[in-house]
């Protein structure tokens, strides 16, 4: 309907509102009195005739401002209004288990921790220098009720670590893995990449987020070849956006949306398969080499 018909019902609409009369009338002095049943009648016929104009207008404006949004290409309409919060559940992969952090979990983190004081430069919270502030803090972390950790704990080898889903945002359907810290003899390993992989599976498939981000210090190269890997887009980087320490950081963007990770899902579970790997537990092929395969998703 165009913008003048609108106008028109806005115009009648208005035209219509005056008209009607309330159910009783006034005389001079001002008393009120019963309206006769003809005059109800016609009051009535103009409530339904009002009532009418109001859902036409309604909808006639709803069809017009849905019209000028596509005009004016203000996004991708999408019907669903909030998402899911994640549980604290169990995640059991191939070669690594998730379960929820907790501060019992302290004395099995302790002896990676105090041995990797640099592996925290990127991260707004440690080093350790005693076990004593260590366990405040796991426990701290262990119950934020916005912001839920696992513990990684591999199958088989050395290395422990945790990592979360964070800034949920459940009106926009955006997620993040973040606040990731592995020790040295995890990193780079095939149960580290799984446990990242049964996240974002998690985050994707079970509770349908429709985009995932990967967000680090634009200096933390670790960080951001891990984002690359793990088949993630840099979307740009934000500069001196947060203070860290005393030092002014840049932050790096990275995301994965709804329609790109079934490629992704179905790259990771092929390079995670057992028959990548050789008797030495190196990879035969890369990540990149599935997700650059073209082959349709299933």
């Amino acid at each position: 309907m165009t913008i003048v018909n609108n106008t028109f019902l806005l115009r009648y609409f208005i035209f219509i509102s005056q008209k009607a009369r309330p159910p009783t009338s006034r005389d001079r002095s001002g008393v009120g009195k019963s309206l006769q049943p003809a005059q109800t009648v016609v009051n009535y016929l103009a409530s339904i005739r009002s009532s009418w104009m109001i859902g036409a207008m309604r909808r006639s404006l709803r069809s017009w401002g849905l019209g000028m949004a596509q005009a004016m290409d203000l996004g991708r309409p999408i019907e669903r209004a909030a998402w899911p919060f994640p549980n604290r559940a169990e995640h059991i992969g191939r070669y690594v288990d998730l379960v929820p952090l907790g501060a019992g979990h302290a004395d099995l983190l302790w002896p990676e921790v105090a041995a990797a004081a640099e592996s925290f430069a990127y991260l707004r919270y440690g080093p350790f220098p005693q076990i004593d502030g260590f366990r405040p803090f796991l426990a701290e972390i262990a119950a934020r009720d916005e912001q839920p950790f696992w513990f990684v704990s591999p199958r088989t080898g050395a290395g422990r670590g945790w990592l979360s889903l964070c800034d949920i945002s459940r009106r926009d359907g955006s997620i993040e893995i973040g606040s990731v810290w592995f020790s040295p003899s995890l990193q780079r390993t095939r149960a580290a990449r799984e446990a990242i992989f049964l996240l974002m599976r998690y985050a994707m498939d079970d509770l349908g987020y429709e985009r995932l981000v990967w967000r680090c210090q634009a200096n933390n190269v670790k960080s951001l070849r891990a984002a690359e890997s793990l088949g993630f887009t840099y979307e740009g980087t934000w500069r001196r956006a947060v203070v860290v320490d005393g030092w002014q950081r840049d932050l790096a963007w990275f995301s994965i949306l709804r329609e790109e990770w079934p490629l992704r899902r179905r790259a990771l579970s092929r390079w995670l398969e057992p028959a990548n790997f050789d008797q030495k537990g190196q990879q035969i092929n890369t990540l990149a080499h599935f997700l650059d395969s073209n082959q349709d998703p299933e």
